[in-house]
């Protein structure tokens, strides 16, 4: 942000608490989490890593809190908290999918199973899929998202600081954990913040972020506040992208 003094600029450089007060102002005036983000993005530029994280982890507290009384206003324009000189730049926005299309179930023959038959790129590794389903997640396993449509799987070591799932965007500053973009996301209405996954224990937990179109765990929406326990085979939903869950363990063949 910058202040003119005379005729010199001061640049002055927000810092985490700031941009904090900013996000809430922004939701507070109508606009959803994923408008409020792209609201802080030149901001963010100047913090570190570890500020942002610390930043998403007020955001997701105050959203949890105070936020679920602050309903974005549909199709809400991004309105600078500050007056800008150009406002040509018109910022992209996730479609908010009325009524939310139920799309199939993953079939388990035709999408997990033959990713197991199928020779593994590096012979040196062996994936084994857990057998019976479990909710049980141990330090030895590696958790696959298979998304309906693709053949191959992402592969994913979750750990117990929460990981983000969502899409980048070249206009976005923060790159989530889990990035479905190559997958349709934009397409499938899903946020740039969508959903948080984190281990606890022996457990893996996914709840949603305020997102636009919602995340389903098994054809149910997960309510704000709420945190689901995930169990191998579990279908997951952002938006319209269906991924199904499945936990398995690497060992050297």
């Amino acid at each position: 942000m910058t202040f003119l003094t005379g005729s010199s600029a001061v640049a002055q450089e927000k810092g985490v608490m700031d941009l904090y007060a900013d996000f809430i102002r922004y939701r507070q005036r109508g606009q959803n989490g994923d408008q409020a983000w792209r609201g802080l993005s030149d901001d963010l530029q100047h913090l570190s890593q570890r500020e942002v994280m610390r930043l998403m982890s007020l955001i997701r507290v105050w959203e949890a809190t105070d936020g679920c009384a602050y309903k974005p206003f549909p199709c809400s324009p991004l309105r600078p908290l500050a007056s800008s000189e150009d406002d040509s730049a018109t910022p992209r926005v996730i479609r908010r999918i009325t009524p939310i299309s139920a799309r199939p179930s993953l079939p388990h023959t035709s999408l997990v199973q033959p990713f197991f038959e199928t020779p593994s790129a590096d012979p040196q590794r062996v994936i084994r899929p857990i057998v019976k389903t479990t909710s049980t997640f141990s330090d030895d396993m590696v958790l696959y998202f298979h998304v309906a449509g693709y053949a191959e799987p992402i592969r994913i070591r979750p750990y117990h600081a929460p990981m983000i799932i969502g899409r980048y965007a070249p206009e976005s500053s923060v790159m989530p954990d889990i990035n479905l973009e190559p997958y349709g996301a934009a397409q499938c209405g899903m946020s740039r913040l969508h959903a948080e996954l984190c281990r606890q224990g022996s457990a893996l937990v996914i709840s949603d972020m305020n997102s636009v179109n919602h995340t389903y765990v098994n054809g149910e929406a997960l309510s704000l506040k709420e945190t689901r326990v995930l169990k191998d085979g579990d279908d997951l939903r952002f938006g319209t992208l269906v991924v199904r869950v499945q936990f398995g363990t690497e060992k050297n063949a």
